[in-house]
């Protein structure tokens, strides 16, 4: 336990900041991207950065999902730190939601992938009458059930499946039409929510209903406001990490379905009109899934992704091996590009890069949490990134050709983004 103590209180301030950005820009993860109208899920979750979350970002945790009569086995070695940062999370989640919270609330989820099927799980939780927008082709898989592994319990409970299907299910705009609406959450990927013309038909149809945007791409809020006012959009920040089970290699769970761990102190960031963004916030915390309100989120995670993106896709070119990574060229290569980026992401918005996040983008500290970040996470880390970053690739490469363009139009060098990019 001392090494790990050790290793992560020696990474600083600055680690905090990368390790928000590798969590949430991974939060929602190796989801099924045929889900969602336009043809992904949200799996890049938008990274922000405090810098206070650099340990607790990746310790274990048991959640409210705990029966109050199971007891706690005698921790021992490395589990100890994780022990004491679940009994954090407990406190905090352990009371049940209230059957009766919220009462009408009516929430619609586009996309039932990772994200999607985790956000109507605690909006049900909370009290929440919870409806799920699928493609047709889903819309039989989606009503017959979801399985749901919170990984936020005591590591012999990660494997004890929760089953959901409190939700009605809609395969078209249409059907959608039919019903009023308070809260509607986007929980595709930026790409698929740019696609085609389908989320100007949904967003004639619901009213006046909050959208809640989920996703973490440098155009996704002027694309969403050229069509909903301003005043109805709240903008979040995607905190858990979450996969299809099992991952390769993986054999602890009974049957397939969705694994998904909330980070301990990393409540979800949302920005908008107070009061829409407070409905948001008690619509979540009531069911389990810790949000807040933060009005400078979207700036946060604009530059939290322009430090992650360049990483993600050098660590593809060393084969997503963290040992290859840390050795020769590609750190230095993708540090130099997370800099380029965020100088880019700051001209463009007329301000700096926060400081901490520009002390996180050196090697000694990314080589620093590449090693101690397997050490907590309740997953195979290395296998997580591989599996989940090559499902979302377009995006990934979308981000990077945007800030590429930004370059240009701001007069910044973007050498080394250009040759990660290629």
């Amino acid at each position: 336990m001392k090494r790990v103590v050790k290793a992560q209180t020696a990474i600083g301030t600055g680690a905090g900041d990368v390790v928000e950005a590798v969590g949430r820009a991974t939060r929602t993860i190796d989801g099924e991207m045929t889900r969602a109208p336009g043809d992904a899920e949200t799996t890049i979750g938008t990274v922000s950065s405090r810098s206070t979350e650099i340990v607790t970002q990746l310790g274990g945790l048991p959640t409210g999902h705990r029966s109050r009569g199971h007891r706690r086995r005698p921790a021992s070695g490395g589990s100890l730190y994780r022990s004491f940062c679940s009994g954090l999370r407990a406190a905090r989640l352990a009371t049940p939601a209230r059957a009766d919270h919220h009462p009408g609330m009516k929430a619609l989820v586009v996309g039932a992938g990772v994200v999607g099927q985790v956000h109507g799980y605690h909006l049900a939780r909370g009290g929440a009458t919870v409806g799920f927008l699928v493609k047709p082709e889903h819309a039989g898989a989606t009503r017959a059930g979801l399985t749901l592994y919170p990984l936020n319990r005591l590591p012999g409970r990660r494997s004890e499946p929760e089953r959901f299907d409190e939700y009605s299910v809609y395969d078209s705009v249409e059907e959608v039409s039919r019903e009023s609406w308070n809260q509607v959450y986007l929980t595709m990927s930026s790409t698929a929510l740019r696609a085609g013309d389908w989320f100007a038909g949904l967003a004639a149809v619901v009213g006046d209903a909050t959208i809640v945007l989920l996703q973490p791409g440098p155009q996704d809020r002027d694309f969403v406001r050229a069509t909903v006012p301003e005043d109805r959009v709240v903008q979040g920040t995607i905190t858990l990490i979450g996969y299809r089970a099992p991952l390769p290699g993986e054999a602890r769970f009974p049957e397939p379905g969705v694994a998904y761990w909330l980070p301990p102190l990393s409540a979800s960031p949302m920005s908008g009109p107070a009061e829409r963004v407070a409905g948001v916030v008690e619509s979540l915390n009531s069911g389990g899934l810790p949000a807040r309100h933060d009005p400078n989120a979207p700036e946060r995670a604009a530059f939290g992704a322009a430090l992650l993106i360049p990483l993600i896709s050098e660590l593809e070119r060393a084969d997503w091996r963290f040992h290859e990574f840390r050795r020769g060229e590609h750190l230095a290569l993708a540090t130099r590009a997370s800099r380029e980026a965020m100088r880019i992401v700051g001209g463009r918005r007329g301000v700096q890069p926060p400081l901490a996040l520009r002390l996180a983008a050196h090697t000694s500290t990314i080589r620093a949490l590449l090693r101690t970040a397997p050490l907590a996470a309740p997953f195979d880390l290395e296998t997580y990134l591989r599996v989940h970053f090559t499902k979302v690739g377009d995006q990934t490469r979308d981000m990077l050709r945007i800030y590429l363009d930004w370059a240009g139009e701001v007069g910044l060098p973007a050498a080394a983004l250009a040759t990660v990019a290629d």
